[in-house]
């Protein structure tokens, strides 16, 4: 059987599980490039494994939209590469399920790694030229306030019902189409300010109750917010492009600066598996570890490492008075306990001994 068909099955197969259109198009997509590199596959059993590692290598040398103005030279990402294997060994998993094929060529073909980048962040400076673009526009300073605040992604914030929004309890219901399950997250009564100023002035809503509306009362799409956020970024002078997504990662990465933990991000997320979280964000830990350790030594807050020979400030030069032959040295002492009486204390040395001393050492 071609692939070609066997897509359609997998498509309604797709559906009746409850997968979201946005998986299924992703899928056929992906697998129909494999098929047209292959020049077209008209029987699924005879596909190798071979067939996969020479497609990766392909992709490995194609250009970064090969044929479009936009092209600039640039190579596929190991981000793209990874993402197209699974979604194809993704597929023949599901035809050896539906026993289609008797046996998976592409087990022991493993997708290529990814690679480790640190997730791009608005700094404190990009943000606050950010909010100040917004400063007087309701429905986009609530927009940005709540997806920076909640760490909810584009397609939630689109989908996001008003009714689903209770500014009282700073609370947000929001429904993951990939991952089919509903969570709760959370926002902070500045963010419940901005969302119930908005309401007050919003239009009335067209058909939906979304929270987020157009001028004319449709509902905010996804591809619309990406639009608008670009066009604040811009008008702020960021040096990098304002996305939705890259306000979920501002919102993990300086949550965790301000103290939070790693599982309170991953229920903010929305992740399954706290791995996924720790490997995004475990960064910013190690950023700030040096500063953290001097902050929590036991050395330090012990106060037992310091050593007699070399104080920690500089000694001030003793003072001097001479009383019958002998030569007094006058030394501040720094207060070592609760009682703040140390103050200049007298101690008398004989002169003559202290050169004989010197002449020793």
């Amino acid at each position: 059987m071609g692939i070609q068909n066997l897509l359609t099955r997998y498509s309604l197969a797709a559906r009746a599980r409850g997968e979201s259109e946005e998986t299924i198009r992703h899928i056929t997509r992906i697998v129909g490039f494999f098929d047209n590199f292959l020049g077209g596959i008209d029987d699924v059993t005879r596909i190798q494994a071979d067939d996969l590692r020479r497609f990766i290598v392909a992709l490995r040398q194609k250009e970064k939209w090969a044929g479009l103005p936009q092209a600039k030279g640039q190579k596929l990402s190991g981000t793209t590469v990874n993402t197209y294997t699974r979604a194809i060994k993704g597929f023949f998993s599901w035809l050896k399920r539906e026993g289609i094929i008797d046996t998976d060529p592409f087990t022991n073909v493993p997708a290529p790694k990814l690679p480790q980048r640190l997730p791009k962040v608005l700094s404190e400076k990009e943000m606050t030229a950010v909010f100040k673009v917004v400063a007087d526009q309701p429905r986009e300073r609530a927009l940005l306030l709540l997806l920076l605040d909640s760490g909810i992604t584009l397609s939630e914030v689109a989908e996001l019902n008003d009714d689903g929004v209770d500014t009282i309890n700073g609370t947000v219901r929001v429904f993951r189409q990939k991952t089919q399950k509903e969570r709760y997250t959370y926002f902070s009564p500045p963010t419940a300010d901005a969302i119930e100023a908005y309401r007050f002035v919003r239009p009335e809503p067209a058909a939906e109750p979304h929270l987020f509306l157009t001028r004319d009362g449709d509902p905010l799409t996804g591809k619309r917010i990406q639009k608008i956020l670009e066009r604040i970024g811009k008008e702020a002078g960021i040096g990098q492009r304002l996305s939705p997504h890259k306000l979920r990662h501002s919102f993990a990465t300086w949550s965790l600066k301000y103290g939070s933990n790693l599982e309170y991000i991953r229920l903010m997320l929305g992740h399954s598996d706290i791995r996924t979280t720790s490997r995004a964000y475990l960064h910013v830990a190690s950023a700030d570890l040096a500063a953290a350790s001097k902050r929590t030594s036991p050395v330090v807050n012990l106060g037992i490492g310091r050593s007699k020979r070399s104080p920690s400030k500089p000694t001030p030069e003793p003072e001097t008075t001479r009383h019958q032959g002998k030569t007094t040295i006058v030394v501040k002492v720094e207060p070592q306990g609760p009682d703040p009486a140390a103050g200049l204390q007298p101690v008398t040395y004989d002169k003559k001994q202290m050169g004989r001393n010197k002449g020793n050492r």
